[in-house]
């Protein structure tokens, strides 16, 4: 599901990989801290967001097959110096570091934040080849964890290979309506303020060990397709007939789409139009118009519904995925006599319009 999204939000990686300021180039002197301690994580979204990711669910109880959930990454633990009140960090089996040092006193006393983001995205690179210590629902505290740095990692439970939801140095993970980006988040369990993002140094306050970190997403409503049927139901053959369909979509009464299309008959029969590139949970109002002189409507000139699934390059369009507005006409009776019409459709500040020439016909 995610390659389809590939490139498309990259404004958040310049922020990659934060982590508490202080490991931030400062030395761990706050003597109560607690080594041993028993640790839980919880991650959350901005508020607009993390109802969307926490009430995500495909299924229910025991069946449930997808929803919103995080890989929590132990990388390195925690050691405390034999001699002061510091601690450092010893990697992870299955994972190391070029040109930095976290193992000693001096190295962490030299790393600036650009240099921990570069750490966050060579750890991120080595976790997708290691196994995440756990996997936990999206806004869902942990079990209890040992204290170290971990790596926090969104994703889709039904996506289980790394090509599917990785881009570069973040992640997609969809819901019903929207694709999220996350970049990957470096957090140190303890920590002195629960806002990761926050510079903070150990004198700010006392160690949390029961840390709830908000991660920085960004996202985009996902994108569907409409069917538009046509049953012209009698033809009058002198000449083909065409039909063209205003359609104007919008969310919470904010214009999200706008198109016109048409459909041509050579004989009575079913025609189908399909638009794409909808907004998920656009309410959309189709109108016919323009019938031409010989037919009319046998339904109604205006129809509406409301897109819900989202249908993309890679999802096959079927009845049941993709919402259908029908329309009908039949042969009034009248020709056309001698002369013709030119149909020209303008798009103004109440959408589009149609402006009929008479001409003779040729």
């Amino acid at each position: 599901m995610g390659k389809k999204y590939k490139g498309m939000m990259k404004g958040i990686l310049a922020a990659a990989f934060v982590v508490p300021a202080m490991i931030h180039g400062t030395v761990y002197t706050q003597a109560s801290v607690r080594v041993d301690a028993e640790c839980f994580l919880t991650a959350n979204a901005e508020p607009e967001f993390q109802s969307d990711l926490t009430d995500y669910k495909v299924g229910s109880g025991e069946n449930v097959t997808d929803k919103i959930v995080v890989d929590y990454y132990k990388v390195a633990g925690i050691v405390k110096d034999e001699h002061y009140d510091t601690f450092t960090f010893e990697l992870s089996e299955g994972y190391s570091l070029e040109n930095y040092d976290i193992a000693t006193y001096e190295g962490l006393s030299e790393l600036e934040s650009e240099d921990w983001n570069d750490i966050g995205e060579q750890l991120f690179s080595e976790a997708l080849n290691n196994k995440p210590l756990l996997t936990e629902d999206f806004g869902t505290k942990t079990d209890k964890l040992e204290t170290g740095l971990y790596l926090m990692v969104v994703r889709n439970l039904a996506e289980t290979e790394a090509e599917d939801y990785v881009d570069g140095n973040s992640t997609a993970a969809y819901t019903t309506q929207y694709v999220y980006t996350f970049t990957p988040q470096l957090v140190s369990l303890p920590s002195t303020n629960e806002n990761t993002r926050e510079g903070m140094k150990t004198s700010d306050g006392t160690w949390i060990y029961d840390l709830t970190v908000t991660l920085k997403a960004e996202r985009e409503r996902r994108l569907s397709s409409l069917r538009i049927e046509k049953l012209l139901e009698s033809y009058e053959n002198s000449s083909p007939a065409t039909f063209v369909f205003d359609i104007v979509g919008k969310i919470d009464d904010e214009t999200v789409y706008t198109n016109v299309t048409s459909l041509t008959f050579s004989a009575a029969g079913l025609e189908t139009a399909v638009v794409d590139k909808i907004p998920v949970g656009t309410h959309v109002v189709v109108k016919e118009i323009y019938s031409g002189v010989s037919y009319e409507l046998t339904t109604d000139a205006e129809a509406e519904t409301v897109i819900l699934i989202p249908v993309d390059e890679e999802t096959e369009m079927t009845a049941e995925n993709t919402a259908t507005i029908r329309f009908g006409n039949q042969y009034n009776g009248k020709i056309p006599h001698g002369h013709g019409i030119k149909n020209i459709f303008t798009y103004g500040d109440d959408g589009w319009g149609l402006e009929q020439e008479d001409g003779k016909a040729e």
